[in-house]
């Protein structure tokens, strides 16, 4: 295949190329931006799941210690006679005071 070498074509041809190049260099540059700025979005993403996780962690830890301080009231108010029935539900406050411990461990994390 023949250029023609008259200044109008090589021009042209010049221009075609340098488009070409242009182009090239911009893809080279442009696609991992794009793909940084992506990675940037799902990692904002994954960090206000995991804030709203903990938010409502620490909700159920609050609703689990405010339901062991009322049970501890409530048998405060009844007398200190534990009768079989309110032996299981201390074991159920030491069950509900370990589950506060834990989610607030995780909390923490």
């Amino acid at each position: 295949m023949r250029v023609d070498m008259r200044p109008k074509v090589f021009v042209r041809v010049m221009r075609v190329e340098m488009a070409f190049i242009g182009l090239s260099v911009f893809m080279i540059f442009a696609i991992p931006l794009y793909f940084l700025k992506f990675r940037h979005k799902i990692e904002v993403y994954q960090a206000k799941a995991e804030a709203k996780k903990k938010v409502e962690m620490k909700r159920e830890a609050e609703k689990l210690q405010n339901q062991y301080m009322d049970n501890l009231q409530r048998r405060k108010e009844e007398g200190d006679s534990l009768t079989t029935a309110e032996k299981g539900a201390l074991m159920d406050d030491f069950d509900m005071a370990r589950k506060i411990k834990e989610l607030e461990a995780q909390v923490a994390q």
